[in-house]
């Protein structure tokens, strides 16, 4: 589920609960560093495949506590290491290092950052319903 799908749905159910352990690794990207890559590729790439994604990896149990703390709602986990739901790889991260080198991007947008500017959308958004 995308991070935005995730944080939308915890600020509407006032709590923030996980279907299995969480102990699997994402690499999420913010829409502002991930814009200023795909420029980067249209201007520089000359039709090669490059990868674009993000820096900040973390696994789903810590992204979902940092949620539930912005949102200052209870965090439900199983306790004990359970099998996964379904069965996506343990760590989804890619290369990019050929993306970097197209140009100079020293600085990505924190995660944390990224879920604070998330979460005051959605509850904009909530508010003017």
């Amino acid at each position: 589920t995308p991070l935005y799908s995730s944080a939308a749905s915890d600020v509407y159910k006032r709590q923030v609960e996980l279907m299995d352990s969480g102990q699997r690794l994402r690499t999420y990207c913010h829409v502002n560093d991930a814009a200023e890559m795909l420029i980067a590729v249209l201007l520089e790439a000359e039709g090669e495949i490059v990868n674009v994604g993000g820096v900040s990896s973390v696994s789903i149990r810590e992204l979902g506590f940092q949620i539930a703390q912005q949102l200052d709602v209870p965090f439900i986990a199983p306790a004990h290491h359970q099998d996964a739901v379904d069965s996506s790889p343990a760590v989804v991260n890619l290369d990019l290092s050929r993306v970097r080198s197209l140009f100079e991007k020293r600085e990505f947008v924190p995660l944390d950052q990224g879920l604070r500017q998330i979460i005051e959308w959605y509850k904009y958004l909530l508010s003017h319903e």
